[in-house]
């Protein structure tokens, strides 16, 4: 247990570094832009993390095993190679709950961005005219991404003159209102997992692993229900 005990708090303190460097890189993107791509991407990676964590660590000196977290446990293990998407269904599937679909859309449209960034290929187009294939065109914009990213109000507009509809997409990544909203994206679904276990303590304690949480408690100075941290 002093071993399971130490990879646990090991790996909080991994996982809280990288939402701490995703914070400082969106602040810094006000006056660079290109920290802007870095903190949506760290963000990204410190709610996987957070994901696993908490699914994996909380309720673990429980024993035996409540059925629900045996079954978020055994789930989580299944759907190891899964988006970070599905296994946050998991947790509500696992405690009764229901995700709200907005925050859904939201944290998948982060990891669509996420993943067209880090397996980046244009889009094919096939180029017809009265039936005969006259070639291809490689579009740099994923349309779908495009779509998604307009809603959320990312995507800049162009001052590029006639026939100029986009800019890269990758330009609309790099923007202080992409790092602000990709942690407003993140933080959200962080405290919807947190508030999904049904015993206090848990939820306490997976607040206590969420950073940005942390720091509102102790500025707050206060704890709130279920103040003894236990995992």
């Amino acid at each position: 247990m002093e071993k399971d005990a130490a990879s646990i708090i090991g790996y909080s303190i991994s996982s809280e570094l990288l939402y701490i460097l995703a914070d400082k890189n969106a602040k810094r993107s006000e006056d660079d832009d290109a920290d802007a791509l870095t903190a949506l991407i760290l963000a990204a990676m410190w709610l996987e993390a957070y994901i696993n964590e908490i699914g994996m660590t909380i309720g673990i000196r429980t024993m035996p095993l409540p059925p629900q977290i045996e079954s978020l446990r055994f789930g989580l293990v299944e759907k190891e190679m899964s988006s970070p998407t599905t296994k946050a269904k998991l947790f509500f599937r696992s405690f009764g709950g229901r995700p709200d679909p907005e925050i859904l859309r939201r944290v998948q449209l982060l990891y669509d961005i996420r993943n067209a960034l880090a397996h980046y290929r244009p889009s094919r187009l096939r180029i017809k005219q009265r039936g005969r294939e006259l070639g291809t065109l490689y579009q740099e914009d994923p349309r779908d991404l495009l779509a998604g990213m307009k809603k959320e109000g990312l995507y800049p507009p162009t001052n590029f003159g006639p026939g100029a509809d986009h800019l890269s997409w990758i330009y609309g990544v790099c923007q202080p209102a992409t790092a602000r909203w990709a942690l407003a994206t993140v933080q959200a679904m962080a405290v919807a997992l947190a508030d999904s276990f049904p015993d206090p303590k848990w939820r306490h304690s997976a607040h206590q692993r969420n950073p940005a949480r942390k720091e509102s408690e102790e500025v707050g100075g206060g704890m709130g229900e279920g103040s003894r941290q236990e995992t």
